[in-house]
């Protein structure tokens, strides 16, 4: 099987105390793992190691480069002002940049001439593949899909600080699903 994801003697220190140490493990693709300890363990600092969102002390992380890892944290962060769809196109946030940077390329090679425009339109070939390869016409479709999916429909345009607790963690697991981990 093939590996995704190697801890080799990772650990987490604060203040030189250790949180979490020598901890190896490798895990491959298909393979469910739970993870199970007493509180205070080190379970949740493990898991962000493991997402990126703490940085190792020690050891070292390995998974092929194409892995995305997903993380559900425990405490949830939203823009309160949000509807529930406007929280989801946030996951897209890089992508709607570049389509509006190709919508204004598009509108700058309508009026360029000469070297000016062959300048845009060598620029604009990869940014409109990378656009296209990254799901730039396709993630609209996408959020619809897991909002059907998940329930959220109903609630599409409900602003996130209206939701229940429970649905703030469905709209969490929507997030996280966009982001194909």
């Amino acid at each position: 099987m093939t590996t995704i994801l190697e801890a080799n003697r990772i650990g987490k220190y604060y203040s030189s105390e250790p949180t979490i140490e020598g901890i190896s493990f490798k895990l491959s693709a298909g393979e469910k793992v739970g993870l199970v300890g007493e509180n205070g363990c080190g379970k949740s600092t493990l898991l962000k190691l493991i997402a990126g969102i703490e940085t190792i002390t020690e050891g070292h992380l390995t998974s092929p480069r194409d892995t995305r890892i997903g993380y559900l944290a425990q405490e949830l962060h939203y823009s309160e002002g949000n509807s529930v769809y406007q929280e989801l196109l946030e996951v897209f946030a890089d992508l709607r940049l570049l389509g509006h940077k190709l919508e204004q390329m598009q509108q700058d090679m309508a009026t360029a001439t000469g070297v000016a425009q062959q300048k845009l339109l060598d620029e604009y070939g990869p940014l409109a593949a990378a656009y296209e390869e990254r799901g730039g016409y396709t993630y609209t479709h996408q959020i619809e899909t897991i909002m059907t999916g998940l329930g959220l429909e109903p609630k599409r345009e409900r602003p996130v600080a209206a939701l229940s607790g429970g649905e703030k963690n469905v709209l969490a697991v929507a997030r996280i699903l966009l982001q194909e981990p």
